[in-house]
């Protein structure tokens, strides 16, 4: 990319390049710049925004499993930006880049549990999934926590440390 790329008379890669290269690799299948240009149209930077395409593009990325791609999909079906709202297909993208070690979507998967949006309401799966995103330090986490456990019943507290240990180790 960068050798093909430094074609500008001064040796050095120009927006226009860079944004041509990332669309080029893309469209050959590379999943870090198939989330790129989903970040692209979905913010609208060097482009027009475009939220259906940063969904199709957040797809391709996702089912490559970029963590990032897949939390940003999962946010785009729970808000039905770009797409029709579908929060059982959030959860699930929630869940695949939460598996793969991604605190914000750990921390968004924990109010999906423990609101019972896409999935079935469980507050010890709230409680790890908060537990997983807090060892990662996302803000916030230690506090959905603490008062996630009041809510426990006598049953869940048994368990909630050998969920959390599970989440943790992803």
């Amino acid at each position: 990319y960068q050798k093909q790329a430094k074609t500008a008379s001064n040796g050095s890669v120009t927006w226009e390049m860079r944004d041509k290269w990332f669309a080029r690799a893309a469209e050959q299948g590379h999943p870090m710049a198939q989330y790129k240009v989903a970040v692209a149209f979905h913010f609208g930077i060097g482009v027009a925004a475009d939220p259906e395409q940063a969904v199709s593009w957040y797809r391709r990325a996702a089912g490559l499993a970029i963590p990032e791609a897949q939390h940003n999909l999962a946010h785009m079906l729970l808000n039905g930006t770009g797409t029709a709202r579908s929060p059982d297909e959030a959860a699930r993208w929630y869940g695949e880049a939460a598996r793969n070690g991604f605190g914000p979507s750990q921390m968004a998967l924990g109010y999906l549990y423990l609101q019972g949006v896409g999935v079935k309401k469980d507050a010890a799966d709230a409680w790890a999934w908060f537990r997983a995103a807090e060892s990662r330090d996302i803000a916030g986490a230690a506090k959905a926590r603490a008062e996630t456990a009041e809510s426990l019943s006598p049953g869940q507290r048994d368990r909630v440390d050998s969920l959390a240990k599970q989440r943790i180790r992803r």
